[in-house]
């Protein structure tokens, strides 16, 4: 829904009186983009030994691509590179560098974790959109999905036995307003 002529109206100006300043809403897009970065802490220099400062790293990024859910439509593949962007990639190396791991092990591990909070914060995304497209909630799309399941794969256990396990060691699941994916 962004678009220059939209901005324009928001600042009371003329879509023409933004291109002296941003040139196109490719621009526009990366500046938001890096803009809603400054929102994060610098985990660096935070409480707490590098497990501990590396977790909250990484839940205050999901909050933040939760909170922006557009923003995971800009390319990780080509990033903006902006500065505040940049500061959030510093932090995480502050943290990590404290391991005294490798450098080549190190790209992979900050390469992951990006991946991850944001394949984290999409599926939360994307849980909400379809809730709130389809109206049903995210506990009764489990709880019909699982019954046709359990319906259609009766053996289920015996075929995935490794699943049947890992399914049965999690804690009882939060109340259904709190959200199953969150």
């Amino acid at each position: 829904g962004l678009s220059m002529r939209a901005v324009a109206e928001q600042l009371g100006v003329t879509a023409m009186a933004l291109y002296g300043y941003v040139p196109d809403k490719g621009s526009l897009v990366a500046l938001a983009y890096d803009a809603i970065h400054a929102e994060m802490s610098d985990h660096e220099h935070g409480d707490g030994d590098w497990r501990d400062r590396t977790i909250a790293w990484a839940e205050d990024l999901v909050a933040l691509f939760v909170r922006h859910a557009w923003a995971l439509r800009v390319s990780y593949a080509r990033p903006v590179l902006g500065p505040s962007e940049q500061r959030v990639l510093e932090s995480l190396v502050g943290v990590l560098r404290t391991t005294d791991q490798h450098p080549d092990r190190m790209r992979r591990v900050v390469g992951l974790l990006f991946y991850a909070v944001r394949g984290t914060a999409l599926t939360i995304a994307e849980a909400r959109e379809a809730e709130a497209a389809s109206g049903v909630t995210e506990e009764d799309w489990w709880r019909t999905t699982s019954a046709a399941l359990d319906e259609n794969v009766p053996d289920f256990p015996d075929r995935f036995p490794n699943t049947t396990w890992l399914l049965s060691q999690q804690p009882d699941l939060p109340a259904s307003d709190d959200g199953y994916v969150e």
